[in-house]
Formats: C-alpha cells, structure tokens, sequence
C-alpha cells in the first residue's frame, strides 16, 4: 500500500455523484489527480482558512440571538396563556430542541455558503432533503453494469436526472445574483459569503488556474450535502 498509495487512496466513479456534481468535480467525489489537487487547494485555503471562518463570526452571533428570541418569544406566550386562563392549569410549552438546532445550523450555513437564507423555502428544502438522500442511494449500475436497466425501471435514474436539473438551475441563480451584485453584504472587509469567494478566485486566476462555473457549483453542491447530514 505504501508503494500503491495514489492508487489505494483514489476514489471509484460512482454515475449517481458523476451525474449530480458535475462529473464527480468536487473534492470529496473527483478521483486523485490535478483537478482533486486544486479544488483541495481551493477548499483549504479559500474557504476554510481560519481567517475565514473567523469572518462568519457576525453571522453565527446574529443567528444565535435570532434562535435565542424565537424561544423567549414561545415562553412569553405560555406566561400570556396561563394569565388568561380561567381554570388557573399550568400549561406547558415544548420546545423540539433538535429542530431549533437544525434551523439554526441550516441558516448559518446558507447565509456563510449562500449569502441568504433558503432553507425556509419548502419547494427548495425538499430537493436539497432529495438531493442528500441520492448521494446515499446505491445504484446496481456501479457494481453490475448490466442490470443498469433496473435503475431506469424503479425510477431512480429520472429522479436522479430531475434533482440535477432543480440544483443545476438553482445554483444559476444563485450565482448570477453574486456577480449581478443582487445580495446585500456586510460592511467588514472579507466577510463575503463562500460563493463571493469562489467568483473572486475565478476573476484573479482566470489565467493561470482557471476555475469552471461547474467546479464552483460542484463546491457549492457538496457543502450543503455535508450540512444537510449534521
């Protein structure tokens, strides 16, 4: 294995990922080679660099007093409803502290990736719950080519190729409104969103690293499947 490590440590080429992510474009999904090295390159020191990350701060904080007032918010109605309640009976309030935490890592998320909310979306937070679901799905085509036929038959290759084209689509508009200048940002310098990130990467190394619509899409994809399994 020490010999053979770029061979061990390549990744096999899954039709569902290739079909979804632009041809397997993204870091977690692109076989070893210059094109894994760069978005690597891209994803560690664009995205995650602790510069960047500590420049979502304002977003976080401001994410936390929202979750913090829409529980104030659900106790102020329970004191409310035991004032005007003629029997004097307590009635208790309960709060699904799981999905409180949900909304709020999905909300960060999107503002830090997105540069909006769209989570609250149900049209939107449907195919991004489909999408991570066919990233799980196991297709027979990957391990007996033969019996591909039977993907056709239960339907998975239309929903694959219909989850494509809503996030194909999708991703457009978001990235059309970023280089339209449609989104507010904030006021502090760095504090631009990932896709803002990837644009800029794009303009200054169109050149010398060039870097395609679908490799920032593909990037894009495959954070909101990451955040869509915590």
């Amino acid at each position: 294995m020490k010999n053979q490590d770029v061979i061990f440590s390549n990744r096999p080429k899954l039709s569902i990922p290739d079909r979804l992510i632009y041809g397997s474009r993204d870091v977690a999904f692109a076989p070893y080679g210059e094109h894994w090295r760069q978005t690597r390159s891209i994803c560690v020191v664009q995205l995650l660099s602790t510069k960047r990350v500590q420049s979502f701060l304002r977003v976080r904080e401001e994410e936390t007093s929202a979750m913090i007032e829409k529980i104030g918010k659900l106790r102020k109605y329970k004191i409310i409803f035991n004032n005007n309640n003629n029997n004097n009976n307590t009635r208790s309030i309960l709060v699904n502290l799981s999905k409180v935490f949900m909304s709020l890592t999905n909300d960060v998320f999107c503002r830090v990736a997105l540069g909006k909310k769209y989570v609250d979306n149900g049209e939107e937070k449907s195919f991004f719950s489909e999408f991570a679901e066919l990233l799980g799905a196991t297709s027979l085509r990957d391990y007996i080519s033969w019996l591909g036929w039977i993907d056709r038959v239960r339907g998975l290759d239309a929903k694959v190729e219909r989850v494509a084209k809503q996030f194909d689509e999708f991703l457009e508009n978001v990235i059309q409104e970023h280089r339209d200048g449609k989104l507010k940002h904030y006021d502090g310098d760095g504090e631009f969103d990932f896709v803002d990130v990837l644009l800029e990467y794009q303009r200054e190394n169109i050149r010398s690293s060039p870097v395609e619509d679908e490799t920032i899409k593909a990037l894009i994809m495959v954070r909101i499947f990451i955040q869509s399994l915590l």
